[in-house]
């Protein structure tokens, strides 16, 4: 089953935005979540640094920081080129003070198109008509004789150029903050969907040397309380692309207008920006489908060791040097978990684990 962006802004809403205490919903919304999650377990690949071995063994996992992934484009939003969000920032200034326009010469009982349906409708043409003069033949159709007014209370002045190229400098500022915010307001710990992941075992636990750990989520599916739905509803699924999604920045674009012609307060729709970010934290290019990734993302307020009590087995690289191993099997009897040693199969290309926490 596969989460959409627009479950992930309605589950964001219920949890940041909402006044809602009914424990019953909150019960419902995990069960669901939960339902997302292969098997509902996720195994994470570490590296058997003391770091490592001490974090784990106070049941606690590492949120990152963004900043830190050698992935520049991890948690960003991919924008258009200034060039781009300029033009357009231009137009929907210019659409909007010739809105204004249409609506100040407008007579009595005269029928005035919505603003988006005149937006759209300069937008079609500029598609279209794509000389002034094809673009203007088109306009006096449409708006007869009152073209020739809006034209001239719209008229373009030096101060007038100046100004929107100020302001599309602002606006471009402003969209390619927007694009770095999910990069600095979120942490991030990554998570997989097995445990016999060979890019994992080889990258991201240094050649087999590390240990994986498995967290199973059953027991959360009747023991649900404020701490592991809060846990649970912030795993997401990364999705691959061959070129991630763009951010359409037009609604952006437009909220900004409406402040800088003074008829708004707030700049960016949040409904949009919550799927851009929820799109840029949970979006990878398909180089790294192989890593089968989740993602526990949380405000970067929790950055740094997190507690995170849902460890259910430890399962150990092959090359683990022997102190290591030592180390792992205490903190797996110290968690109340079994580790297990891997080892190649004697068929097929496979491993196979087997536990070396007891005792002959």
């Amino acid at each position: 089953m596969k989460m959409t962006t627009e479950y992930m802004v309605d589950l964001h809403k219920f949890l940041y935005l909402s006044n809602d205490t009914d424990f019953a919903r909150l019960v419902e919304r995990v069960q669901n979540h939960l339902l997302y999650i292969p098997r509902k377990k996720l195994y994470r690949y570490r590296k058997s640094t003391d770091r490592e071995i001490a974090t784990l063994a106070k049941n606690s996992i590492w949120l990152s920081d963004p900043e830190s992934f050698p992935d520049i484009f991890d948690a960003t939003i991919p924008l258009q080129d200034d060039i781009t969000i300029g033009i357009d920032y231009a137009f929907h200034f210019t659409a909007e003070v010739a809105y204004k326009a249409l609506v100040e010469t407008a007579e009595e009982g005269e029928v005035i198109p919505s603003k988006e349906v005149f937006i759209q409708a300069m937008r079609d043409a500029k598609e279209k008509y794509n000389t002034t003069k094809k673009m203007e033949r088109k306009m006096r159709e449409i708006y007869g004789d009152e073209y020739e007014e809006i034209r001239e209370i719209t008229r373009v002045t030096p101060q007038h150029n100046e100004l929107v190229t100020k302001l599309s400098k602002r606006a471009i500022e402003l969209v390619r903050d927007i694009g770095q915010l999910p990069r600095k307001s979120m942490c991030i710990a990554s998570f997989t969907t097995d445990r016999d992941n060979r890019n994992m075992w080889e990258n991201y636990a240094k050649n087999y040397s590390g240990f994986c750990v498995e967290y199973s989520f059953h027991k959360e599916m009747s023991e649900i309380n404020s701490k592991n739905a809060w846990d649970i509803l912030h795993l997401l699924p990364v999705s691959y692309y061959a070129k991630r999604p763009i951010f359409d920045h037009n609604k952006t674009l437009q909220s900004i207008v409406m402040q800088d012609t003074k008829q708004e307060s707030t700049y960016a729709d949040p409904e949009e920006y919550l799927k851009q970010g929820y799109k840029a934290v949970t979006t990878k290019l398909s180089d790294y489908r192989s890593e089968k990734e989740w993602r526990l993302v949380m405000p970067n307020k929790y950055q740094g060791i997190y507690d995170f009590p849902y460890v259910s087995a430890i399962y150990l690289g092959k090359d683990m040097p022997d102190g290591k191993i030592e180390k792992m099997i205490k903190v797996g009897r110290k968690l109340g978990v079994p580790v297990f040693l891997q080892f190649p199969a004697n068929h097929g290309d496979m491993f196979e684990y087997f536990r070396i926490d007891v005792d002959d």
